[in-house]
């Protein structure tokens, strides 16, 4: 999909190559900018996990067609195909309390919603990159799976991202806080219609 908006090419990553070049995407983004390493390879510079591995993701991605390079992806990954790298941590019983349903029912209906990364020289296009993919993840989890809850968690300390995925994209978030790879985080869901 080519937006008028600007000229890069939104798609499902088919290819080895294309999610080769969403790990590297990530890589850069999420361990040398953000310095997270738990799933980075330094040697092939990727950035994956059992998710990936197991193949049962989808992992979109935005193309530069002057280059035909990977610029930015985000992934999803439905729950009741595989459980959640580190499922665990997931509070089901709170999420499920608050939105009505049961904690079983929840995990038929959780959709994980991560991975976002864009490299730096992409971030100034508007509408975002990160917006645009965005959208078509949520539009293909409304059309997979009715009632679809996106489920992830937040890093306590990044309070600018926070407020703008509770306000401008309507996610709740639960008040405990979780800690995983020394890092507090806060779990965010979002229930879809």
């Amino acid at each position: 999909m080519i937006n008028a908006m600007n000229p890069y090419i939104i798609k499902l990553a088919e290819t080895e190559e294309e999610r080769l070049g969403a790990y590297q995407v990530r890589f850069q983004c999420l361990t040398l900018e953000m310095g997270d390493s738990l799933y980075a390879n330094y040697e092939e510079e990727t950035f994956k996990d059992k998710l990936d591995e197991a193949g049962k993701s989808k992992i979109f991605i935005a193309l530069d067609p002057q280059t035909n390079q990977v610029v930015a992806t985000q992934r999803i990954t439905f729950r009741k195909e595989i459980e959640f790298t580190a499922d665990y941590l997931y509070d089901y019983n709170s999420v499920s309390a608050i939105i009505g349903i049961s904690a079983i029912e929840l995990k038929q209906k959780a959709v994980l919603h991560d991975r976002s990364s864009t490299l730096k020289q992409h971030r100034i296009y508007k509408p975002s990159l990160f917006m645009q993919i965005f959208n078509i993840c949520e539009e293909t989890i409304t059309n997979e799976l009715a009632g679809g809850v996106i489920m992830s968690f937040i890093d306590t300390k990044n309070i600018a991202t926070l407020e703008m995925i509770i306000n401008r994209l309507c996610f709740q978030k639960t008040e405990m806080t979780y800690r995983y790879n020394m890092k507090e985080f806060y779990q965010i869901f979002k229930l879809l219609d």
